[in-house]
């Protein structure tokens, strides 16, 4: 079984991170690929100011942060490697907090290596753009064909390039080392 990896804020409030702030470096974090010219700089980001009102945040980090380049906290990306999920390149990240202006280099920018064609399309409830079943495919229902995920534990899918998809068994690993702050949702229950 397959999840695409997930966090919430609205039931795990964190800090926000300011999705503007992203320095992508002109690269694309979703490809899949490894990138012909990566940065040689740490990726910059800044979290959005606290607001203790906000029922979205807390003081807390989250374990990564998805949007434009994936930001993944250090422990979270030692769970994934001692889960099998290796298939990653890492770059140096800062996240700036404008409240008291420290930055965080616990994280790390993360490319994931791995664009599968693993959709199983006859299975799957799926809208088609432009008559080509790929990147942009508007999934209702996600079948995952084993046989096709090249036995990556984790990867970007083919079809829809957006989330992250990871086996069953990434996951039972994240939660029994306490990642119990992260959401998973079943390809098949899940839109994306």
């Amino acid at each position: 079984m397959y999840y695409t990896l997930g966090y919430s804020s609205a039931m795990h409030p964190c800090r926000l991170l300011d999705t503007g702030s992203i320095n992508k470096r002109g690269l694309w974090w979703d490809d899949g690929e490894p990138f012909a010219h990566p940065p040689t700089e740490p990726v910059i980001a800044a979290l959005t100011p606290f607001e203790a009102n906000h029922p979205c945040m807390s003081p807390r980090l989250p374990p990564f942060y998805t949007v434009k380049a994936p930001l993944f906290r250090e422990d979270f990306i030692a769970a994934l490697i001692a889960a099998g999920a290796s298939n990653m390149h890492l770059y140096p990240a800062e996240i700036t907090d404008p409240d008291n202006g420290e930055i965080y280099t616990h994280y790390k920018a993360v490319n994931i290596i791995g664009l599968v064609n693993a959709a199983d399309m006859k299975r799957s409830i799926a809208t088609i753009h432009d008559g080509i079943a790929q990147i942009d495919v508007n999934f209702d229902h996600l079948e995952i064909a084993p046989d096709r995920t090249e036995n990556l534990l984790m990867f970007r899918l083919a079809e829809n390039n957006g989330p992250i998809i990871i086996h069953e068994t990434v996951r039972d690993h994240l939660v029994a080392h306490g990642f119990n702050d992260i959401n998973f949702y079943h390809t098949s229950e899940v839109a994306i």
